[in-house]
């Protein structure tokens, strides 16, 4: 009997373009969670870190992606997911903070994966009073179910003790235990030891504790 070996990683270059990404603009999502977790101190709970890096994350994702001209993002929120959306090529793209990216096993969340990828269950279609409601309605319908059936794809990022960023952009096949079970596809963007030297904003000097110069907007409601 022949095992079969495994496919290596797809190298981010061959890649990233279909995204409409560039290796840069990858480095700068990976600095906005940078910023949130320097943004985190001890007096803080010690869910905070996490969550600032995980909404600075989201908030740099969308920056960079809706700024493309080549690919036509756009935001979505639904069911506790987070992240932007291409209909035209069937992908939705979000953040999430990993274990340990780029390496030989697979990365898995620094959190737990709810249930917000379940496919909600659509109501029976009923009459309409005016034919222009049917139309919108059959409009939104096919939408949404486009949304459902487009593949998920994650930027995920990881920070070692050492303070090393190792990013990827990775497309899980399912989730089982609340945690990531296999991958159709990874696109190693940032390995080991190349972050700095390919997109951080550091100067030589700097330090991990540095505050970085990116300022949110922050839109009331």
């Amino acid at each position: 009997m022949t095992l079969k070996r495994p496919k290596p990683p797809i190298p981010a270059d061959s890649r990233l373009w279909e995204f409409g990404l560039t290796k840069e603009l990858v480095a700068q999502i990976c600095e906005g969670a940078l910023h949130g977790r320097n943004l985190s101190s001890e007096l803080q709970p010690r869910t905070a870190e996490g969550s600032l890096k995980y909404i600075f994350g989201v908030e740099a994702l969308r920056t960079v992606c809706l700024s493309i001209g080549t690919v036509s993002y756009e935001n979505f929120s639904k069911n506790n997911m987070e992240g932007v959306f291409d209909p035209l090529n069937g992908r939705k793209l979000m953040f999430q903070t990993v274990d340990a990216a780029c390496g030989i096993k697979d990365p898995q969340p620094k959190s737990k994966i709810g249930d917000g990828k379940r496919r909600l269950i659509e109501a029976s279609r009923s009459g309409f009073l005016f034919p222009e409601w049917e139309s919108q309605a059959r409009e939104q319908e096919a939408r949404e179910a486009t949304f459902a059936d487009s593949e998920c794809w994650y930027v995920m990022m990881s920070i070692d003790a050492n303070g090393t960023v190792c990013c990827e952009i990775s497309r899980p096949k399912a989730v089982e235990d609340e945690q990531f079970c296999g991958f159709y596809e990874r696109i190693l963007v940032f390995k080991h030891g190349e972050f700095e030297k390919l997109g951080s904003q550091h100067g030589a000097g700097d330090t991990d504790d540095d505050k970085f110069e990116i300022k949110p907007t922050i839109q009331k409601k």
